[in-house]
C-alpha cells in the first residue's frame, strides 16, 4: 500500500476529531505530522502533546493563502455591477408580467376530500 505524497513529508496536516465538548467547537484541528507508516501516524497536536492516530482521520492542511479567501468569492464581478444588475432583472421582472405567468394554475391533488362517514345510532 503507498501512501499520499502529503504523507511522506512532516509538516501540517487536519486531524478528525471525535470527541467534542459542544457541537460549534471545530471538527478537525491542525496538527504536525512527526512520523507515518503505512497504516498510523506520530503527531503533535497544538498544545504540545504527541499521539499515534490512525491515517484514516488524517487530511492535507492545504495552502495559508486559502484560508484567508474563503469568505471573500469573487467572480470577476466587481459588486457595483453585481448591484446594477440585480436592479436591472428587478425591473424588467416587475415592468412587464408575461402571459405565462397569467396560465400558471397552481397544482391540485386529484384526491377528493370528503368528511368520514360515521355510525348515526
Amino acid at each position: 500500500m503507498s501512501l499520499p505524497t502529503w504523507l511522506l513529508q512532516s509538516g501540517p496536516a487536519l486531524l478528525k476529531r471525535h470527541v467534542r465538548p459542544s457541537k460549534y467547537d471545530p471538527l478537525v484541528e491542525e496538527v504536525e505530522l512527526l512520523q507515518v507508516n503505512p497504516q498510523y501516524a506520530h503527531v503533535r497536536l497544538p498544545d504540545g502533546r504527541e499521539t499515534t492516530v490512525s491515517i484514516r482521520h488524517l487530511a492535507p492542511a492545504g495552502s495559508p493563502s486559502a484560508e484567508g479567501n474563503e469568505g471573500d468569492v469573487s467572480f470577476g464581478i466587481s459588486p457595483s455591477e453585481a448591484n446594477t444588475k440585480m436592479e436591472n432583472e428587478d425591473f424588467e421582472q416587475g415592468s412587464d408580467p408575461g402571459p405565462a405567468e397569467d396560465r400558471i394554475i397552481p397544482r391540485r391533488s386529484s384526491r377528493t376530500r370528503r368528511p368520514p362517514e360515521r355510525l348515526d345510532l
